[in-house]
């Protein structure tokens, strides 16, 4: 009992961010983005990069002179089409326009809030998934437990059996039937 309350304490400021980003942004609001740059960026198509670490090398002295850096962790290539280094604090993205070899290059900075919702969604780097992951662990322990708890207890098993079939009918059910 001792341990369930440390895990508690520990990872309730986690627990308040997820619920507290979930539920607003259930509501509709997802936070600010602030435009620091957009401006035109050439490579010709023959000269395109192999890598990410090639092309990160030519965009870095553009990011770093205007103080913008430095890049996001996560890296996404959509088929050619666009590329993006995305994090919580900012993203900086090339977008095709309709010349061939002329991008657009787009740094946005995240309001506060949408810095706490993308933590939500697991775009906060690897240390934030590390804690996220771990909290989830230690929910999956807690219900676990508890639920062995509840159906160990001769006084507390038929209610909690009846609960807990409760519970999994209504996710059964609204599986099923939401649209």
């Amino acid at each position: 009992m001792q341990l369930h309350s440390y895990v508690a304490c520990f990872f309730f400021p986690l627990a308040l961010l997820y619920l507290l980003t979930g539920l607003v942004y259930m509501l509709g609001y997802e936070g600010e983005e602030t435009e620091l740059l957009h401006e035109p960026f050439v490579l010709d198509s023959k000269d395109w990069p192999s890598s990410e670490a090639e092309l990160k090398k030519l965009l870095e002295p553009l990011i770093a002179e205007r103080g913008l850096g430095p890049f996001p962790p996560d890296f996404y290539n959509e088929e050619g089409k666009w590329l993006s280094w995305y994090g919580y604090k900012r993203a900086i993205t090339l977008l095709p326009t309709e010349n061939a070899g002329e991008y657009e290059l787009e740094v946005i900075k995240h309001s506060f809030w949408k810095q706490l919702l993308l933590i939500h969604k697991s775009y906060a780097g690897p240390l934030f998934w590390v804690f996220s992951f771990s909290f989830g662990l230690s929910l999956l322990f807690s219900h676990v437990s508890g639920l062995v708890i509840a159906l160990s207890s001769n006084k507390f098993r038929r209610s909690s059996l009846i609960s807990l079939g409760a519970g999994a009918l209504l996710f059964a059910l609204l599986f099923i039937f939401a649209s």
